[in-house]
């Protein structure tokens, strides 16, 4: 099902909302995935007024980390995303 995701973002010419991208770059576990979907990002910060796109690069970087400091483990998916986004003051927006 992820592969198909990154199949389909090449199809997408607008993400609205941003929630899709946050899920599909949280599964990006190579360099090439996560440069492509920054790529994606950036794209569509160009084609889409939706300002919880400008903060998604930042909160998916927090995410990678996260992921590749967990060498001999895998992170649980809500405490991975739990403890990234609760790290703002103000809760971020992806809807």
């Amino acid at each position: 099902m992820v592969e198909r995701a990154y199949l389909r973002l090449d199809d997408l010419e607008a993400f609205n909302p941003a929630f899709p991208l946050l899920i599909i770059g949280c599964e990006a576990r190579t360099d090439e995935r996560r440069m492509r979907i920054l790529e994606h990002i950036e794209r569509a910060t160009h084609t889409s007024s939706l300002r919880s796109l400008h903060g998604l690069p930042n909160i998916l970087q927090q995410i990678w980390v996260q992921d590749d400091l967990a060498v001999d483990y895998e992170l649980d998916y809500l405490n991975r995303l739990d403890a990234v986004i609760t790290s703002y003051r103000i809760m971020p927006s992806f809807v």
